[in-house]
């Protein structure tokens, strides 16, 4: 019993437990609170410990990184006299990486799904901005999921310009988060919204679906009264056929601003827009909390009007006051070009593609539907289609006729040289080879 009480005392002593007022006497109670006091030191203390350890030692880990990173670059910069301005944007940029985009590489987690995977999470974000943009009307759905399997992610400093006005567009870009604002040729400034395609062949595809705008169409957001939410703050988007911009993000009842919108007018006299108002959430998708129209004409009065808001279900919820107003564009507002010029006003956050992967995939569907399939097949598989069109068998020392088919030969692989011009003088072209089951090629 001796033995037995000192050992109590020195176990509750070392997990530093204490019962206060409750005291422990007989023989039993003390081996059930020795047992209780040797789980509890097993199960909260170590494992806990353990836990907050591993966290600690992460967070310290990543932030020694992180200041390493900054360091060297100072001093790279400083070795090298970079420019201070220069300095300043790349640890502002270094900023960003480590606080908002919590030191996340999306080309890294992208490149390293599986290609059914890597098409999906792409054409989640950039399916429906491809298939609404004018550019890509004649474009296929599967054409488009082909260009989607090209698309790169991208951020955009503060101060880059994505395009600019009588400069060469070697890329578009589908806009996701940040701060876009775009300028036309007459100076008038508009802000991107999510979802734009943004780059010159885009509003050329525009203005030839629809021409140049002839009039312009000025809302003036005064007040709004929405449902407050906790999450995020509110902005506008004013949506006009195929162009769409967007108001400032909204922190207050009081919006007090002005969205001027170049239009092109139809047949009639009257244009309705349509008002989107989306949360903004940081970090996170934004979110769509209703939509409302408005019908302005050259004749219409500029009285406040009350636009009111439906959810997806159609229920009601809430309403912004604006004044509107149509005129016609005068002579120092009429367009000259297509053109804008879109600058980064944030790091922003796009999906860039190369204008070159669009001239390839357009230059192989010309070919495909000029060309019969004979016509295409490699030209390394040249003399084992002879023998087959002649009827004989293939060769048992050469099955593939000299070609190895597991190395299908893409278009931008050949280039246009004299051994890919035949004696007629005609010009064998190439198509993609992919088997399916390649156990299965005998069968087939």
């Amino acid at each position: 019993r001796r033995y037995l009480r000192s050992f109590y005392w020195s176990m509750y002593t070392i997990t530093t437990i204490g019962y206060g007022s409750v005291p422990i006497v007989t023989i039993h109670e003390r081996v059930l609170a020795m047992v209780a006091m040797a789980m509890g030191a097993v199960i909260c203390d170590a494992g806990l410990t353990a836990v907050l350890a591993s966290i600690v030692a992460k967070k310290d880990r990543q932030a020694g990184k992180n200041n390493r990173r900054i360091q060297c670059s100072k001093l790279f910069m400083t070795t090298n006299s970079v420019e201070e301005h220069l300095q300043a944007r790349i640890l502002e940029y270094y900023a960003f990486a480590d606080n908002e985009m919590q030191n996340i590489v999306e080309h890294d987690i992208i490149g390293d799904l599986s290609s059914p995977l890597k098409s999906e999470i792409l054409s989640h974000f950039c399916f429906g901005p491809l298939r609404e943009c004018a550019y890509f009307d004649e474009y296929s759905d599967g054409a488009i999921f082909s260009l989607i399997k090209t698309l790169k992610p991208y951020v955009a400093v503060p101060g880059e310009q994505l395009s600019e006005i009588d400069k060469e567009c070697h890329s578009l870009y589908v806009f996701q988060k940040g701060s876009v604002r775009t300028k036309d040729s007459t100076g008038t400034i508009a802000n991107a919204a999510e979802g734009a395609i943004i780059g010159h062949l885009a509003t050329l595809a525009t203005s030839k679906k629809e021409g140049l705008p002839t009039h312009k169409l000025q809302i003036e957001l005064i007040s709004a009264h929405l449902a407050r939410s906790k999450n995020g703050n509110p902005y506008v988007i004013v949506e006009n056929g195929r162009s769409r911009c967007r108001s400032m993000i909204k922190n207050s009842r009081n919006w007090m601003e002005k969205i001027d919108v170049k239009v092109k007018m139809g047949n009639g006299k009257k244009h309705k827009t349509e008002i989107i108002v989306k949360e903004w959430r940081r970090r996170q998708n934004h979110v769509t909390i209703g939509r409302g129209e408005i019908v302005a004409s050259e004749s219409s009065s500029s009285d406040v009007v009350v636009c009111s808001i439906s959810d997806e279900k159609g229920k009601n919820v809430g309403s912004i006051e604006l004044r509107a107003t149509l005129n016609a564009l005068s002579e120092a507002d009429q367009l000259s070009s297509h053109e804008l010029t879109s600058t980064a006003l944030s790091f922003s956050h796009l999906y860039r593609l190369d204008v070159s992967d669009d001239r390839t995939l357009i230059d192989y569907i010309s070919k495909s539907r000029s060309l019969n399939v004979v016509d295409r097949i490699p030209i390394e598989a040249g003399e084992g289609v002879e023998e087959l069109e002649s009827g004989n068998e293939l060769p048992s020392d050469s099955p593939n006729g000299g070609f190895d088919w597991d190395n299908p030969v893409s278009l931008k692989s050949l280039p246009e040289t004299q051994s890919s011009v035949d004696e007629a003088g005609k010009r064998r072209s190439v198509f993609f080879v992919e088997w399916a089951d390649k156990s299965n090629r005998g069968n087939g």
